[in-house]
């Protein structure tokens, strides 16, 4: 397994049902492309936020390559805290590479996977009016 690390972020939530899945992902995601240190944090509610989830990565882990991947659907404003965190982190830390993947919403199969989702339930709720 090469140097590098995974840091999945999302958007946090009280409810530790939605935590865990987005925990079980990061572990889905680290089998799928084997990193040597996967790790998940929260913008809200949830621990740890971003921040602390940097900063450990960078006071003790040697990792070169660091891939940041916000599960987010769109370019909003928790997308691009979290690419002004990886300029910054860049500068602090020239001697690794960080990466930022583009929002989720960016690929047109998951948009139309969810809008499907979306009119088949409001087909389900206006059926039952």
């Amino acid at each position: 397994v090469e140097r590098r690390a995974l840091l999945m972020l999302g958007r946090g939530s009280s409810d530790l049902q939605a935590t865990r899945a987005m925990r079980s992902l990061t572990l889905l995601r680290r089998n799928t492309d084997p990193v040597r240190y996967a790790g998940t944090a929260f913008f809200a509610v949830a621990k740890p936020n971003p921040k602390q989830l940097f900063e450990y990565l960078t006071q003790k882990r040697d990792e070169e390559l660091i891939v940041v991947q916000p599960h987010l659907l769109f370019d909003g404003m928790l997308w691009q805290e979290a690419a002004e965190m990886v300029q910054v982190y860049q500068g602090q830390t020239p001697q690794r590479t960080w990466r930022i993947t583009p929002p989720l919403g960016a690929d047109l199969a998951l948009a139309e996977a969810i809008s499907e989702i979306i009119i088949t339930r409001l087909q389900t709720l206006h059926s039952l009016s």
